[in-house]
């Protein structure tokens, strides 16, 4: 909500708001497109940095000419963003942060194996099949979706979440070296489904 009101206050109080900010269709409907088309925010827990991710990002693809307009309304609105009240929180004191400063931590690495770091939930619980090849389907369909390569996936703690759905930690091994971000299943957009290299010296 913080960064939407920032950028409606860039664009203009009586300017429609794209739904690259809103995540909703222009109807106000919530967008439900397979493909990432709005921005997502994610909480990063071991090195306590919020971060909005662009959806070029996430689909591992270069920006479109109108996300690169959208993306100079972002960096205009998050200028001086240095203070988020955030309810029963409190009021947090923000501090600009760069991705790779911390590479034990960064989600930008590279590496052949991944691991998340907040669970995932599927997009959709395949049906006739164990909740653990449920979960392992639904993240290798995520990957093809993506057109990374075909990993091996170990699931854990995989179980049954109310008004969430199917859950549980994730980690990935692929044939070569990938580069993150990855973000991956239904909670994508809110941080979940968020991974980092499972080892410290593949991210540097």
């Amino acid at each position: 909500r913080a960064v939407i009101a920032r950028a409606q206050g860039v664009v203009g109080e009586r300017a429609r708001l794209a739904p690259f900010f809103t995540g909703h269709e222009e109807d106000g409907a919530p967008i439900r497109r397979a493909n990432s088309s709005h921005l997502a925010f994610v909480f990063q827990p071991v090195s306590r940095s919020l971060l909005v991710l662009a959806p070029h990002l996430l689909e591992r693809r270069l920006p479109t000419n109108e996300e690169r307009d959208h993306l100079r309304t972002l960096d205009s609105a998050l200028e001086g963003f240095r203070e988020l009240r955030a309810g029963t929180a409190g009021r947090l004191a923000l501090l600009p942060c760069i991705l790779n400063d911390r590479p034990k931590d960064a989600i930008t690495g590279r590496s052949h194996v991944w691991e998340t770091i907040t669970p995932y939930v599927v997009t959709r619980h395949v049906k006739g099949s164990s909740a653990a090849e449920a979960l392992a389907a639904d993240v290798r369909a995520e990957c093809r979706r993506l057109r990374l390569p075909k990993p091996r996936i170990v699931a854990r703690n995989v179980r049954g979440v109310p008004g969430a759905g199917l859950t549980g930690e994730v980690e990935l091994t692929f044939g070569h070296c990938v580069a993150g971000p990855l973000l991956l299943g239904k909670t994508r957009y809110f941080g979940g489904g968020l991974f980092r290299p499972a080892h410290e010296e593949a991210s540097s």
